[in-house]
């Protein structure tokens, strides 16, 4: 399973991102494959944020172009969304300690808890996630497979 992180899919469907064509190309790729993939609702709800905002994304898409998307995603058979398991907190814990962090890498080290449950790999263009040990990530823009 891959849990991908919001900046990647942010990327991939804003078309005026230097990272664009990369990381579409890692997401077509995603659906179009076999692996399938778990969407964290942390990470679903970061996305609309971020291109409803129209900050970060000008102009900003409207909420229901946005849900749009996230609809698109759901709709492969093999795209679910990811909840938090019986191990959650014990991982989230582990990865809050292990890296010494708190503040905005939280969000993170939640996301790296839930991968760590589907031992499954995170996607992510944030280097952060190699602070969590036991973690397995992949940066799919600067190391395309």
């Amino acid at each position: 399973m891959i849990v991908p992180d919001a900046n990647l899919l942010i990327y991939a469907h804003y078309d005026e991102s230097s990272d664009h064509a990369a990381a579409r190309r890692w997401w077509e790729g995603l659906v179009n494959g076999d692996d399938f993939v778990g969407i964290p609702w942390l990470v679903t709800t970061a996305f609309v944020r971020v291109i409803t905002r129209g900050v970060a994304v000008i102009p900003a898409a409207t909420p229901e172009q946005a849900l749009d998307f996230v609809d698109e995603w759901f709709a492969f058979p093999h795209v679910i969304a990811l909840n938090p398991g019986p191990d959650h907190l014990v991982n989230f814990r582990r990865n809050i300690i292990a890296a010494g962090i708190g503040g905005n890498l939280v969000m993170d080290a939640h996301i790296a808890a839930l991968a760590m449950e589907q031992d499954a790999e995170v996607h992510s263009h944030d280097s952060d996630f190699g602070r969590f040990p036991d973690v397995r990530w992949h940066d799919p823009i600067r190391n395309p497979r």
